[in-house]
C-alpha cells in the first residue's frame, strides 16, 4: 500500500525534465527559424522591387533624354548643335557609368543632369521637392546636400555603350543595395545584390 501511494507522488527525475525541455525547445525553434527565414526573404523581396523600379526609371529616363534631344534636332547623345541646349549624356560612356536625378533636377551647380561616377556612384537620396508635403517624396539625388533627405541604400549607375552601329547604343542600369549578411548576388559588385536593366536605343528622328 505504502509503495503504490509513493509511486503516484513520485516526480519526474532529472533526465526526464533535461529530455522534456529539449523536446520543447526544438518544438519551439523550428518555426521560430522559419519565421525568420520568412522575414529576410520579405524584406529582400521588397529590395528588389524597389530596385527594378529604379533601374527601369533610369532606362526610361535615358529614352526621354534621347527623344528630347532628337526632337529639338540636336546630337542624339551630347545634345549639342539643336534648337536648344540638349542634356549631355556622354557622361554615361564613362567606363564607371553616370548618375541622374529623374525628377529633372539639376545635380550640380553647374546646370547638368548628368555627371559621371567616380569608382562608385552615389548612394540615392529619398526626399520631396516641397519638404512640407510628404506626399511628394521619391528617390532621388537632388540636393547633394540636403541633411533633410536620408541616404538610402541603393546605388544606381546607367551605362551606354555604343553598338557597331553608330545609331545604336546599349543602355544599361545597374542598381545595388546591401544585402543582409553581405550577400554578393550573380555579377553583382562585391557584396550586394542587384538588379541590371538592359535596354538598346537608336538614334531615331
Amino acid at each position: 500500500m505504502i509503495n503504490k501511494l509513493r509511486q503516484k507522488l513520485k516526480g519526474f527525475t532529472l533526465v526526464e525534465t533535461l529530455i522534456a525541455v529539449l523536446l520543447l525547445a526544438t518544438a519551439i525553434a523550428g518555426p521560430l527559424t522559419i519565421a525568420s527565414k520568412s522575414l529576410i526573404v520579405a524584406l529582400v523581396a521588397k529590395d528588389q522591387v524597389t530596385a527594378f523600379f529604379l533601374a527601369q526609371d533610369g532606362v526610361e529616363y535615358i529614352r526621354f533624354i534621347r527623344d528630347t534631344n532628337k526632337l529639338q534636332n540636336a546630337d542624339w547623345i551630347d545634345g549639342t548643335g539643336g534648337d536648344y541646349t540638349g542634356v549631355d549624356m556622354s557622361p554615361c560612356l564613362n567606363s564607371n557609368g553616370c548618375y541622374t536625378d529623374s525628377t529633372g533636377q539639376q545635380i550640380n551647380s553647374g546646370g547638368n543632369n548628368i555627371l559621371a561616377c567616380g569608382s562608385l556612384c552615389p548612394f540615392m537620396r529619398y526626399g520631396s521637392l516641397n519638404d512640407s508635403n510628404p506626399a511628394n517624396d521619391r528617390f532621388r539625388y537632388w540636393p547633394t546636400n540636403s541633411t533633410n533627405e536620408p541616404t538610402t541604400i541603393f546605388r544606381r549607375t546607367i551605362k551606354l555603350t555604343p553598338g557597331t552601329n553608330p545609331e545604336e547604343a546599349t543602355v544599361e542600369v545597374t542598381v545595388s543595395w546591401s544585402d543582409t549578411g553581405g550577400v554578393t548576388g550573380a555579377g553583382c559588385p562585391t557584396g550586394t545584390r542587384c538588379v541590371i536593366v538592359r535596354e538598346n536605343i537608336f538614334d531615331w528622328q
